[in-house]
């Protein structure tokens, strides 16, 4: 029942897209009954091939159960990142209002990253904001993707761990699921943890393929790469890469067969990823900007990372700022520039080599290619110090803790491993939490007192008007500057009004002013500086 409940969730994500896409390229609009219907394909295909129909009626309504939850736990958590504001919420508020980015890529009031940028990811979840009428219930498919990640990883660890106790699956399948990046990123609308997934869905896939033969896993690794595709440039390229490298895996290990298929289901994937329902934007930003991934890449390409690098890292070479992002730590965060993965990440990388090294000989040569793609893939790209963008890291550390497991070695060590990673991953999503309970506190505090009312903001942005109209509020655009610090509150939680920058700021009463800065939630956010 549990794996078939992580092919319903994982399938809901992929026709959810799907659907919104197709509703795009023949002219339509985003509509309440595209994620229903997408959870109705994705049960109907699962039922396909589970054939106990005991199974599929327990699958289906855990997976609902699953969903509802998930809704709930976005909507309860907001979302304070910039990113998340100012760039991922506006295009789902964008399309939810009518844009069709298929149909109308450079539309006025659009801005530049909206236009050009991958986002199906976004479309997955402008399906659910559509279904619930709340901003913030799109991240639930950030917690869907855990969920059936999770779920598929726990019957692959079964199959490879046959004779291990339940503990240890559990345990296995949780350091595989509870990447640091995915903990920290799971209640904002990034989409930088998806490659991690995305890269173990297609191992779990490619070892269910290799060992079952079934046709439903190739169906599935097309719905991963699909998806992969569809959700930022980045990982479209290192999805290909992992596939490919499978794909050379298994010509030298003479599995010619699987190998042709993978190879096949790689190029469907750009064809329906990259082309079909990808034509927004491949094929758009080919026919406004070139090539498909301007404005990054041509004649015309923005340079976002320059003021985007800290200073420690301003001139070193790749490999030393690797190093010196996961010594040097820092207050995790969806979008940390040191110590990203959480401050255990040092000692965990040591300990996994360590490992790993000792027993060479007897790791089994797939998990040898993994974990070395693993490491190299870090470098393919300048910005190897910054975590979300090299979240397949964290891979290792799972990898060779199955691996010490599947071979009986190195015990104390391992269980050494297992107990950081969990210490880690405990700090790191306690962090998380306690600042996300302390945002929506105060949220929840500047969004009510003006409850079905007018407020006046200065810096409007898309995001800051739909969270207002959802109360039943009138917001009224200041000019900048116009606010003085000692009576506008930030609207994603900071108080330090002078650090404010582009961020939208609502005016408050000197009362309700002092009021919101005496917010235990407010004390714990400007002692930790934002």
């Amino acid at each position: 029942m549990k794996t078939t409940t992580g092919y319903i969730l994982l399938q809901t994500l992929l026709f959810a897209y799907a659907l919104l896409a197709l509703t795009f390229i023949f002219g339509g609009s985003v509509s309440a009954w595209l994620f229903p219907g997408a959870f109705l394909l994705a049960a109907g295909v699962t039922a396909s091939w589970q054939r106990d129909r005991r199974v599929m009626a327990r699958a289906t309504a855990l997976s609902v159960a699953l969903t509802a939850l998930s809704i709930w736990l976005a909507i309860l958590l907001p979302d304070c990142s910039y990113d998340g504001n100012y760039y991922h919420q506006s295009e789902i508020i964008h399309m939810l209002d009518g844009w069709n980015p298929y149909r109308n890529t450079e539309a006025a009031g659009i801005g530049i990253w909206e236009r050009h940028y991958a986002k199906g990811f976004e479309m997955a979840a402008t399906t659910v904001v559509a279904m619930t009428g709340a901003i913030e219930s799109g991240k639930a498919v950030n917690l869907l993707l855990l969920l059936a990640t999770g779920l598929i990883v726990y019957d692959v660890t079964g199959r490879l761990l046959p004779s291990s106790h339940s503990r240890t699956r559990l345990l296995l399948t949780l350091l595989f699921t509870l990447n640091p990046i995915g903990v920290l990123q799971a209640f904002v609308y990034y989409i930088d943890f998806t490659k991690y997934y995305y890269i173990l869905l297609t191992l779990c896939f490619t070892y269910l393929i290799c060992s079952t033969g079934k046709r439903r896993y190739y169906w599935l690794l097309l719905g991963v790469a699909t998806l992969a595709a569809a959700t930022k440039f980045n990982i479209f390229f290192e999805e290909g890469v992992w596939l490919i490298g499978i794909f050379i895996w298994l010509i030298i290990k003479h599995r010619n067969r699987e190998a042709w298929g993978i190879f096949a289901t790689g190029a469907a994937a750009v064809i329906v990823g990259g082309l079909v329902l990808g034509y927004h934007p491949y094929i758009t930003n080919c026919l406004i900007g070139g090539n498909p991934f301007y404005p990054l890449i041509g004649g015309t390409d923005v340079d976002i990372m320059t003021s985007n690098t800290p200073a420690e890292f301003q001139g070193r070479n790749r490999f030393s700022a690797f190093f010196i992002s996961l010594v040097k730590l820092q207050a995790p965060s969806c979008d940390s520039r040191f110590g990203g993965f959480g401050p255990l990440m040092a000692p965990l990388l040591l300990i996994s080599i360590l490992l790993l090294a000792a027993e060479w000989k007897r790791v089994p040569g797939a998990i040898k290619a993994a974990a070395i793609l693993c490491f190299a893939s870090c470098f393919f790209f300048a910005q190897s110090w910054w975590a979300r963008y090299i979240s397949q890291l964290w891979l290792v550390v799972p990898l060779t803790a199955m691996t010490m497991a599947m071979i009986g070695k190195a015990r104390f060590w391992t269980k050494t491993l297992c107990m950081l990673a969990v210490l880690d991953i405990c700090f790191v999503g306690m962090f998380a939490l306690v600042k996300g309970v302390c945002y929506n506190i105060n949220r929840d505090y500047l969004l009510g007192i003006h409850r079905g009312d007018t407020v006046r903001v200065e810096n409007v942005n898309p995001s800051i008007i739909r969270h207002y109209r959802e109360m039943g509020t009138t917001v009224t655009e200041l000019p900048d500057g116009s606010l003085s610090p000692d009576s506008a509150a930030l609207f994603l939680g900071n108080a330090n009004s002078a650090d404010a920058g582009s961020f939208p700021m609502v005016e408050l009463t000197p009362k309700e002013y002092e009021t919101w800065m005496e917010l235990p939630s407010n004390r714990f956010i400007n002692r930790r500086g934002n």
